[in-house]
């Protein structure tokens, strides 16, 4: 069935999405929609046409197979809100939308009235003192329930899906009664009844079922007093045996989203921000090495000298290694101008740390809330040398906010490019380096759906970085080679030896490349 192709504006309609689902889910349904529709096109073509040219047609028949398919959806029975008593036999159905199954409704029901089409969920004979009800949701309604009591504690099921959240409804003294809400069609929430609700409802949703992780607020250090409500808290693996570096989306003040790389090659996380934040965030890219990994998970917070509020991450690795992902700050003269803290000391073995989707909040549309496994007291931590320029720092406009990177020139044997494609002068905006030791540094900024091949380095040339002047007269980087170019007057040139510091200041509209002896 072809429904999430349609979005309306109206919270009731089956169509309306409750939040923002990723692209790769969006891409998943609308290549399902393409498929159904392609199989129908061959069988009506009694002729024969190639797949590709059925695919081609089908193409053009989405839109209107999505608005008859959810005519034919709005002409069935519609369900309604109910109130169920889990003191008795719950039964469920289920509807497939867009090849999802969905919860289409729940009633109480004796064994001897369960209707065609239904599935038991709960056996009220075995299930006794319900404490615990899991719940799956995506963008469109509900896809699973798992009701848990002392009589059927069973395993938790790993659907750990693209777009799947779990949240989790509780009570001390268990749980009586459970409030169905729908859209006609499925079930959309579901909730302990007002009478019996204790405590204040925070509506958290996870990545994964029941996971033991403690909320922090960064800022403050500590676990908000009122638990935010409707945070879908995401997660990255840290410290994974395929770990290979770490990617962070910023402002430069605020962060709205940080990846860890490993084995899933997936890089569709860069568009779900694009498409979202446009072109307005950075991505700072940590690599890492073979035996390497993240030691402190560190906050800067505090207050900008453009009197704006800052909240960004760092992480320290047990080589040295040290990365800010955020905008250039010199060292705090004081407690009044920001705060530098471990808030998190990972374990070597994986783990998960949380954050909050940027969407999930309606105040600001960054990271606000982090999650860790094991909690524990933030400790100052002092600022890195690693992080203070070996030249001087670019001075421009009060506000305009600048980030800093430096590497070593030395046993370099291949670079590999950023380009912003999506600009008219394709600037590079940043560069990953390897060494003859396989470490690997990064200078700029870095996306690996940006990244251009390797080149391969022969020290016995130097590297030729251009730069060039935009219309409006701010530079950026337009070659970057070990060969030397053969015209040189239309561009500002950088001829860099093998023994050197590397240093790449970087603004949104402009950047300054240095290097200095070591």
């Amino acid at each position: 069935m072809i429904l999430g192709f349609i979005q309306c504006h109206q919270s009731s309609l089956p169509t309306h999405y409750s939040f923002r689902p990723p692209i790769l889910e969006e891409r998943r349904r609308t290549d399902h929609m393409l498929q159904i529709l392609t199989e129908r096109v061959k069988v009506f073509w009694t002729k024969g046409l190639p797949d590709e040219l059925c695919r081609m047609i089908a193409g053009f028949l989405i839109r209107e197979a999505a608005v008859v398919t959810a005519q034919e959806l709005a002409n069935q029975e519609s369900v309604s809100n109910s109130i169920l008593d889990l003191s008795q036999d719950v039964y469920v159905r289920y509807i497939i939308i867009d090849g999802i199954r969905y919860v289409r409704s729940l009633r109480n029901a004796s064994r001897l009235a369960v209707e065609r089409g239904e599935e038991p969920l709960l056996d009220a004979q075995i299930a006794r003192n319900i404490r615990n009800i899991h719940i799956g949701e995506d963008h469109l309604g509900i896809r699973h329930v798992q009701i848990l009591s002392s009589g059927n504690v069973s395993s938790k099921p790993e659907l750990n899906l693209p777009g799947l959240w779990w949240r989790q409804l509780s009570e001390p003294g268990g749980i009586s009664k459970l409030s169905t809400r729908t859209d006609g069609l499925k079930v959309r929430d579901l909730f302990v009844s007002k009478e019996q609700s204790t405590l204040p409802y925070a509506r958290i949703c996870w990545p994964s079922l029941a996971p033991t992780a403690t909320i922090i607020d960064p800022t403050s250090l500590h676990r908000p007093r009122n638990a935010p409500s409707s945070l879908r808290m995401s997660l990255f693996e840290c410290n994974a045996s395929h770990t290979t570096g770490y990617s962070v989306a910023t402002d430069g003040l605020n962060t709205a989203t940080v990846h860890s790389h490993g084995q899933n090659l997936d890089l569709s996380f860069y568009k779900d921000v694009d498409s979202f934040f446009g072109h307005s965030m950075v991505w700072i890219y940590m690599p890492i090495d073979p035996g390497e990994y993240v030691t402190k998970v560190c906050r800067r917070s505090g207050v900008t000298h453009i009197g704006s509020k800052s909240l960004v991450l760092m992480f320290v690795t047990n080589r040295g290694r040290t990365t800010l992902f955020g905008c250039y700050m010199p060292p705090p003269s004081s407690k009044e101008d920001y705060q530098l803290d471990c808030i998190h000391s990972p374990p070597r073995a994986p783990s998960r740390i949380y954050f909050n989707e940027w969407d999930s909040m309606s105040a600001a549309n960054h990271v606000r809330y982090l999650g860790f496994e094991h909690p524990e007291p933030a400790a100052p931590h002092p600022y890195p040398k690693s992080l203070v320029p070996v030249s001087l720092y670019p001075q421009t406009t009060y506000n305009e906010l600048w980030f800093y990177s430096s590497c070593s020139m030395k046993g370099v044997i291949e670079i590999t490019l950023c380009v912003d494609k999506t600009v008219c002068h394709r600037p590079i905006i940043g560069m990953l380096l390897g060494y003859n030791d396989k470490h690997r540094a990064c200078v700029g900024q870095f996306r690996l759906d940006w990244a251009l091949r390797p080149i391969g380095i022969n020290q016995a040339e130097k590297l030729h970085i251009g730069i060039k002047d935009t219309k409006k007269g701010f530079p950026y980087v337009a070659y970057i080679d070990v060969r030397s170019p053969t015209e040189r007057n239309s561009s500002i040139w950088l001829d860099v030896p093998w023994n050197r510091t590397l240093e790449w200041s970087f603004s949104h509209r402009q950047c300054r490349l240095l290097y200095k002896g070591d």
